[in-house]
C-alpha cells in the first residue's frame, strides 16, 4: 500500500513540475500570437486607410506575416462603400458591401491593374480567425482529453478610409 502512495506522489509531482508549466507556456504563446496578429492586422488596415487602396504586394506581405506564426487563418475582408442616393426631396446615405471575393478578384486581376481602390469615407473591416490548432489548444486537448474551440486567435479591426487612391 505504501508503494501505491509513492507512485501517486511521483505522478502528482510530474504533473506539477512539468505539465502545468508546459501548458502555461503554450497558452502564453497563443496570447503572443494573438497580439502579433492584432498588430499586423491593424498595421495593414491603417496602411490601406491612409493610402486608399490595396495592392497585391501589400496583401501578400500581410499574409506572409500572419502565416509566419505557423497557424492557418480565415480572413474576412469587407468594404462598405458610402453612397448618397437622391430621393424626391432629400438624399439618403447608403452603404454597399463588397466582400473579400470582390476585393481579391480586383487585386489579383490578370489585366495588370492589381489594385483595389477605395473612396474617402468608405469603411474597411477585417476579421481574422485561426482555423488550425494552436500549441495551447493541442496541450489542453492532450491533458484534458476534450477538444476546445479552435478559434483561439480572433481579431476584428477596421476603420474609415482617409484618402483616395488616385
Amino acid at each position: 500500500m505504501e508503494s501505491f502512495g509513492r507512485v501517486l506522489e511521483i505522478l502528482i509531482t510530474i504533473i506539477l513540475i512539468f505539465l502545468i508549466p508546459i501548458q502555461y507556456f503554450a497558452i502564453k504563446q497563443d496570447m503572443i500570437s494573438q497580439t502579433y496578429v492584432m498588430t499586423q492586422t491593424s498595421y495593414f488596415v491603417d496602411s490601406v486607410r491612409n493610402l486608399g487602396y490595396i495592392n497585391k504586394e501589400m496583401y501578400e506581405s500581410y499574409l506572409r506575416k500572419l502565416y509566419g506564426t505557423n497557424n492557418i487563418y480565415e480572413i474576412k475582408m469587407t468594404h462598405y462603400q458610402f453612397v448618397y442616393e437622391a430621393e424626391e426631396t432629400d438624399y439618403r446615405k447608403h452603404y454597399y458591401c463588397f466582400y473579400e471575393g470582390d476585393i481579391l478578384e480586383q487585386v489579383y486581376n490578370e489585366a495588370g491593374e492589381e489594385r483595389y481602390d477605395f473612396h474617402q469615407g468608405d469603411y474597411l473591416m477585417l476579421k481574422v480567425q485561426n482555423k488550425s490548432k494552436t500549441l495551447g489548444t493541442f496541450i489542453v486537448e492532450q491533458l484534458i482529453g476534450t477538444t476546445p474551440s479552435l478559434d483561439q486567435i480572433q481579431v476584428v479591426y477596421g476603420g474609415a478610409i482617409r484618402d483616395e487612391g488616385f
